[in-house]
């Protein structure tokens, strides 16, 4: 099970925020869960979406702990 090696608490934030995910940079949304889930993989894919997580996820405006839409019935799971 991956960890995530570096994430910093979303009300230090900034929209600008990079993380660190498996060793590469990318930059954090600033309401996406996307971060904190263990099925993130990298570069905006995880294992619900492999082809690109959809924008309203990356921006929060729907946290996935719902089934959505082509998310082959994989959603949110807090990271250990």
């Amino acid at each position: 099970m991956r960890k995530h090696p570096e994430i910093i608490s979303f009300s230090e934030r900034k929209p600008d925020d990079i993380v660190v995910v498996d060793g590469e940079e990318e930059e954090l949304y600033s309401e996406s869960t996307c971060f904190l889930c263990r099925n993130y993989l990298r570069e905006h894919t995880c294992a619900a979406f492999p082809d690109g997580i959809p924008q309203e996820i990356l921006d929060g405006v729907n946290d996935h702990h719902d089934a959505y839409p082509g998310d082959h019935g994989i959603q949110f799971e807090p990271m250990d």
